[in-house]
């Protein structure tokens, strides 16, 4: 960059005791005024200046500007690389960083002006005697342009000369505040420029620990100390801290402080980088906050609220993703599990179905010899809960997994695997359970909350569908109800017609109408019947542990799906009543003919069975 010319050359130029030379080109002028009256060439006293613009220097050319109050220098502006810088002398600023706001106002007023009512003339604007009216110099390299500030019309604008121009120009008021500023509002209080884009990359260093973020297109992950998405309105909620952090005073220099924190905001080459200072307790700063961007001059005093943010030793938990998208919003076709004891099965869609097939596991095991139809309420909650893996903690890499785990893959409609997650049950002895897991792609061990990693960890039975009875209520016949802890007692009932039924055992006789209906809701209810879920195989341990060997109740039902058909029968085993563990919800155990699984049906199914009818 070209050196502008000095200022005193400057001043000699524009306010210099040249009368002789002043005196000699007004008389040039108005000759040529006079000359040209006859033949209609019209050369008036002033310069010419395009409407609508004070000076004809390119803004982005303009590389200093400097203020004048009569013979004193108020202020030096100077453009330095992409920084506006200023020395204020009189005010004890010797090097300070320029406000955005003075720029901008500093420009516009070069860039912007009307002209004057023709009526205005100099004297009453008043620009008739230049030499003590505020003037403002533009720099461009070697050339300079200068405007002189007037008076005001009714505080509604100033009246300027600029360029040599005599005839006045004009300006709203507002526009022309900057002059009546003092140097030390001309100094920038904000410690981080603002971007049109978010930062690339964040640090915040301080102590023994370091914590980096950066931008990537998912959004924002936590780099150090362990890699982490992290939450993008968490991140957002600190650089809008960052940017609205303001000097609340400047120092002369760095008093005797300890420094506490440093942090960065990388934006392509830009890197702002801001090293905060804490003084010591007692003394003339007790525990003031200081602040030195590296790029700027000024020692800046602000408040603690940001530097108490990044200090906190928990920052890095606070800006983690609470929640974890294991598939990314994309669609899945297949999930394949592996239990702890290695048994595989896969859960494969099927236009609006899931079926599951087993799998044969490396040990040869096989899963399960038939495919059985999916509880598609089970699938959703578990893709939700894939969607929106909530976390309750980040142990660091070196914390190892403990096996065996339950794995779950996910894959695309094309075999294309989405994510994989590795969970390890809590043992049986632990005083506090714990489920952690692992995601493939991800070092860090991952602290499920509990319902998560029960969801992650249930046996394959808790996908299987829920619909133990499928066929229509008006082809049961006869509802058999048997109780035998109630010294055997049975009650039979035949249905007669479309909508009753008549009591055969232990006396036959007619039913009250209310029980016509409460028989024909119990029949929907056996006809459809939903489980909770499934509670272990149909075995003989199994029977024993549930109380199935020794029932409360058998309910039989005879059905025929067509008119003269020979009569089916299903079995509906239920044992005692089963605490859900709040003390509050119970549950019963039951089998069914044919089913390889004991299951949980409702409360309310079995108070109707045990009614009196």
């Amino acid at each position: 960059m070209e050196t502008p010319p000095p200022f005193t050359s400057l001043r000699f130029h524009h306010r210099g005791n040249l009368q002789k030379i002043s005196t000699i080109l007004v008389a040039v002028a108005l000759a040529l005024t006079v000359v040209s009256a006859g033949t209609g060439w019209h050369l008036r006293r002033v310069a010419y200046t395009p409407p609508g613009k004070v000076i004809d220097l390119p803004l982005d050319d303009i590389d200093g500007i400097v203020i004048f109050a009569g013979d004193d220098t108020v202020a030096k502006f100077e453009r330095q690389s992409s920084a506006w810088r200023f020395r204020a002398p009189q005010a004890g600023i010797l090097l300070g960083t320029v406000d955005r706001e003075t720029l901008d106002e500093l420009l516009s007023f070069a860039a912007r002006a009307e002209q004057a009512p023709a009526k205005i003339d100099l004297a009453a604007a008043g620009l008739d005697d230049l030499v003590d009216l505020p003037q403002i110099v533009y720099y461009a390299g070697r050339q300079s342009r200068s405007i002189y500030l007037g008076k005001t019309d009714g505080e509604t604008r100033y009246f300027l000369a600029a360029n040599d121009v005599e005839t006045p120009l004009a300006m709203p008021a507002a526009w022309a505040r900057v002059f009546s500023r003092p140097p030390a509002q001309f100094r920038a209080k904000d410690l981080f420029s603002v971007h049109a884009r978010e930062p690339e990359r964040v640090v915040v260093s301080g102590g023994d620990r370091d914590l980096e973020l950066r931008r990537t297109l998912d959004g924002w992950v936590i780099m150090k100390p362990f890699h982490f998405p992290a939450e993008n309105q968490n991140v957002s909620a600190l650089l809008q801290n960052c940017y609205l952090l303001r000097a609340a005073d400047f120092a002369e220099e760095m008093p005797d402080a300890a420094a506490v924190a440093t942090l960065s905001l990388q934006t392509g080459d830009d890197e702002q980088t801001v090293d905060f200072y804490r003084a010591a307790n007692g003394g003339p700063h007790d525990k003031k906050v200081f602040a030195k961007r590296r790029d700027r001059p000024e020692i800046y005093v602000v408040e603690d609220s940001l530097l108490d943010e990044l200090t906190n030793p928990l920052l890095g938990e606070m800006l983690r993703r609470r929640q974890l998208d294991l598939l990314n919003g994309r669609a899945v076709g297949e999930i394949r599990l592996t239990a702890a004891d290695q048994r595989k099965i896969a859960i494969t869609k099927h236009g609006d179905l899931w079926l599951a097939t087993g799998l044969q596991s490396a040990t040869g095991l096989q899963s399960a010899t038939d495919d059985f139809p999916v509880d598609t309420a089970a699938v959703e909650n578990l893709l939700a809960l894939a969607a929106r893996l909530p976390l309750a903690e980040v142990l660091p890499a070196t914390t190892p997994l403990p096996s065996p785990t339950v794995t779950l893959q996910f894959y695309d409609a094309g075999g294309a695997m989405l994510a994989e997650i590795k969970t390890a049950p809590p043992t049986e002895t632990a005083t506090a359970p714990q489920f952690l897991a692992q995601v493939a792609g991800r070092a860090q061990i991952l602290v499920l909350h509990p319902l998560a990693g029960m969801t992650l960890c249930q046996p394959f039975l808790a996908y299987r569908q829920r619909l133990i009875t499928n066929f229509p209520a008006d082809e049961i016949t006869q509802i058999r109800i048997e109780r035998p802890l109630d010294r055997g007692a049975v009650d039979v009932f035949r249905r007669v017609g479309t909508a009753r039924y008549q009591r055969t055992l232990p006396v036959e006789k007619n039913l009250p109408e209310e029980h016509h209906w409460e028989l024909l809701t119990l029949a929907r209810s056996l006809a459809q019947l939903q489980c909770l879920g499934y509670l272990a195989p149909n075995t003989d341990n199994e029977m024993t542990k549930y109380g199935l060997d020794r029932p409360m109740l058998k309910i039989t039902l005879s059905f025929s799906p067509k008119i003269g058909d020979a009569e089916k029968e299903l079995t509906l085993t239920v044992g005692p009543e089963i605490d859900a563990g709040d003390g509050k919800n119970f549950f019963y155990a039951a089998t069914l003919t044919g089913n390889d699984y004991i299951f949980a049906v409702e409360e309310k199914l079995v108070r109707r069975l045990l009614a009196n009818y």
